[in-house]
């Protein structure tokens, strides 16, 4: 009877081995074509995703330039902004506002919002819907701090050309970029405005991470909390370092551990660093996919040897009880 024990183990040991060397190597290659698949459908539906956002922001850009070049050269503004006559002043004023609310409509596909004013305390902000007092304008219509004001309208004191200040909501969340011009010379010191909502440029998904810049200047961050910011800025920094060439199309670079996918536009200078998690399996992907499959595997193989080993005994237990 021990020597019956002996040989059955040792045939229960050698399928058992054969069983297990097979499981690893089948989990091994299913593991691994499975890991490789589901990265590729991730990159895949996230290359589709920002192709969706930059055709957008193609069209953003040419509607952008269309409007800013339409208020530059309007006689409406133009004739409003050399009125010698208060009256005239307001007067003017309505046509200024058709411009504006002509603009609106013409563009309606790329939601943007064209207004103007001067640096004058005194003077009221014409936009599609006609005028407002700078105040109720700035306060209450647009999401630009106390500060932001400060800024824009300091900086116009002496200087004409363009300053891009973007606008976020109480979340930290990038809501608005507004596009601020003064022509050299003007009279008055008219302003230009320009609103246009993020959702104009880059479309709904307020939870995508991105870096906004041109050149070297960061125009604009997805999200400005001190987390978002310090993480943003590190990637940006790493951006910079690196040659233009290094970043292919539809392929992500890690750039202090995170995927950054960079775009460049036709119709701007701008370029636009989307940023993800780099691809991993979770716990409760690796136990879904990899370790219950493995363990039902085991259990599977070691009911088939076990019958396998004792009809495969059947015949010298048969011979050893005679």
């Amino acid at each position: 009877m021990k020597n019956k024990g002996k040989y059955q183990k040792q045939l229960r040991v050698v399928f058992l081995s054969i069983a297990a060397s097979f499981i690893f190597v089948v989990m091994g290659l299913t593991s691994f074509n499975l890991t490789r698949s589901l990265k590729q459908t991730y990159q895949n539906t996230i290359y589709q995703t920002i192709n969706s956002e930059n055709m957008l922001a193609e069209v953003c850009f040419s509607t952008l330039q269309s409007v800013t070049g339409r208020l530059l050269q309007s006689e409406a503004i133009h004739t409003w902004e050399t009125a010698d006559i208060r009256s005239s002043f307001y007067y003017n004023a309505i046509g200024v506002r058709d411009e504006m609310h002509d603009l609106v409509s013409t563009f309606s596909a790329i939601p943007l919002y064209p207004a103007v004013t001067t640096l004058d305390e005194d003077v009221f902000v014409i936009d599609s819907t006609g005028t407002i007092s700078k105040r109720e304008y700035f306060m209450e219509q647009t999401d630009l701090s106390a500060e932001q004001l400060q800024q824009i309208f300091g900086h116009f004191q002496n200087n004409s050309g363009e300053i891009i200040v973007p606008a976020y909501d109480e979340l930290g969340i990038l809501k608005d970029l507004y596009f601020v011009i003064r022509k050299p010379y003007a009279q008055n010191g008219v302003l230009y405005f320009i609103r246009l909502p993020r959702t104009s440029l880059l479309g709904s998904n307020l939870s995508q991470e991105f870096i906004i810049y041109n050149g070297m200047d960061v125009i604009a961050y997805s999200h400005n909390d001190d987390n978002a910011i310090k993480k943003l800025d590190n990637i940006f920094d790493t951006i910079k370092a690196l040659d233009a060439h290094s970043f292919q199309p539809n392929i992500p670079k890690t750039v202090a551990g995170f995927d950054v996918y960079l775009s460049e536009f036709n119709n701007s200078k701008w370029k636009i660093a989307y940023v993800y998690d780099t691809h991993s399996f979770s716990p409760s992907g690796i136990a879904a996919y990899i370790l219950l499959p493995f363990i039902l595997l085991c259990v599977l193989l070691y009911v088939i040897f076990h019958f396998l080993t004792n009809w495969l005994y059947k015949p010298i237990q048969a011979t050893m009880s005679e």
